[in-house]
């Protein structure tokens, strides 16, 4: 008799466990057996893209407010000056900044650290667009942006204007950036802001 109730309550025990076992065996794959390698990799690939995009979209922002002040701020007092040159020079300082630290972005997430990769990507960019497989334009990107630097520490140091062959190369290099190499919708934003330029150095003129 005992033998046999101990038995029934074996099998209660076992109908019971039954269930939570299928359970378990159920949710385990579903909250144990995620490829965290995959969803790391695709947030890592998002974040870089967003940063690289972004950092350069900055950059153009700042750079525009920045030549902007340059072709036209004009001031009277002394003190008015100052305060416009140091606004100047903080633009003209964050666009660097912000332009290297896409360069840094797409170093890291898009070439891995890898100038191959880099001067590869730089040779399909150019045979796309202009049907020349040359990687030398990486190469004409580190001169700019390494002079450009040396202008942002000059006038931090000596407070001199920069000059207006490097606004021309700055304007130049930012055209084919966004205009030339970036997507089509650039066109709209570049073609206002060359409007702008345009009319108001023609009022200045008459004036």
């Amino acid at each position: 008799m005992g033998d046999h109730l101990s038995q029934k309550i074996s099998s209660l025990q076992g109908c019971e466990r039954g269930p939570k076992r299928q359970s378990l065996a159920i949710i385990r794959p579903i909250f144990f057996d995620i490829d965290l390698t995959a969803i790391t990799t695709q947030m890592d690939t998002e974040l870089g893209r967003n940063l690289i995009l972004w950092t350069v979209r900055i950059s153009v922002a700042f750079y525009a407010v920045a030549a902007w002040q340059f072709l036209f701020l004009r001031t009277e007092s002394d003190e008015t000056r100052r305060l416009a040159d140091r606004r100047y020079t903080l633009l003209w300082m964050a666009s660097w900044c912000f332009c290297v630290i896409h360069v840094l972005c797409a170093y890291h997430f898009e070439h891995h650290w890898t100038q191959i990769a880099a001067l590869k990507h730089t040779a399909e960019m150019t045979n796309r667009v202009v049907g020349i497989n040359w990687a030398g334009g990486l190469y004409v990107n580190y001169i700019f942006l390494s002079y450009w630097g040396f202008d942002v520490v000059r006038r931090l140091l000596t407070g001199s204007r920069s000059s207006i062959a490097m606004h021309l190369v700055a304007a130049f290099m930012m055209f084919n950036a966004t205009v030339v190499f970036g997507p089509r919708w650039w066109f709209l934003p570049a073609g206002l802001f060359l409007c702008a330029i345009a009319t108001n150095l023609k009022r200045h003129r008459v004036a």
